[in-house]
C-alpha cells in the first residue's frame, strides 16, 4: 500500500501547486460631485476652476501585490482677472464608485469623501489639495480586498496656469477564494483511487 500512499501524497502536492494565487478582477465606473450633501453623481463636474472627469469603465487585476487603477482625473486652471482668487477651503468632493466586478462586492456602490483646501491666484497660481480618507474594506463572493483613493495636489504658477493629475485607486490586501472543502474531498478521493489502481497493477505484475 506504500505505493498508493506515495501516489496520494504526490497527487495532493501537485494539486496544491496547481492552484496559484487567484487574481481578483476589480472593475466598474467612477462618478462624482462637489458638496457635502451632493447626490447627483456625474462623469464630469466642476467647482470654480476645478474639474473632475471620471472613468466610464475602469478595470484592474490584483493578487497579493497592490495594484493601481486610474479612476479618472482632476484638472485645474487659475481664475481669470475678474475672479482674481479662488479658495477651496471647506469644500468637499464625493467619489461614487459602482463595481461591476468582483461579483458580490460589498458595499456597492460606495462613496469616498474628500476634503479640499488651497487657493488659486490669477497671477501667481497656487495649489489645490484633495484629501481622501483611508482605505475601505470590501468583501465579495469568496474573498475580500481593500480599496484606497490616493490624495492629490494640483499646482499652478506664474508660468503654468493649469495642472492635471490622474485619480488613482489602489487595490490591496486581497484575499482570494480557495477551493471549497467538497473540491478537496473530490481531489482526495480521485488521488486515492489512482493510488489504489497503481498498487493493484504493481501487485499483479509481481504475481505474474
Amino acid at each position: 500500500m506504500k505505493f498508493g500512499l506515495t501516489s496520494i501524497a504526490a497527487g495532493l502536492a501537485v494539486a496544491l501547486l496547481s492552484f496559484p494565487a487567484s487574481a481578483v478582477v476589480v472593475s466598474g465606473s467612477a462618478t462624482g460631485c462637489f458638496g457635502a450633501a451632493c447626490s447627483n453623481y456625474v462623469h464630469a463636474t466642476t467647482i470654480d476652476q476645478l474639474t473632475f472627469t471620471g472613468q466610464t469603465s475602469f478595470t484592474g487585476s490584483a493578487t497579493t501585490s497592490p495594484v493601481n487603477i486610474v479612476l479618472g482625473s482632476f484638472s485645474v486652471t487659475d481664475p481669470g482677472f475678474f475672479d482674481f482668487t479662488d479658495s477651496y477651503a471647506g469644500q468637499t468632493f464625493k467619489l461614487h464608485v459602482d463595481f461591476t466586478a468582483p461579483v458580490g462586492a460589498s458595499p456597492d456602490p460606495v462613496n469616498f469623501s474628500a476634503n479640499l483646501s488651497g487657493t488659486l491666484d490669477w497671477i501667481e497660481g497656487g495649489e489645490v489639495k484633495i484629501d481622501f480618507g483611508g482605505a475601505q474594506h470590501f468583501t465579495f463572493a469568496g474573498g475580500s480586498f481593500d480599496f484606497t483613493i490616493q490624495d492629490l495636489i494640483l499646482q499652478t504658477s506664474v508660468f503654468n496656469h493649469g495642472d492635471q493629475e490622474n485619480l488613482i485607486g489602489t487595490v490591496s490586501n486581497v484575499v482570494a477564494a480557495v477551493p471549497e472543502p467538497s473540491t478537496w474531498a473530490m481531489l482526495l478521493l480521485g488521488f486515492t483511487g489512482m493510488g489504489f489502481l497503481g498498487y493493484r497493477r504493481r501487485s499483479s505484475l509481481s504475481l505474474g
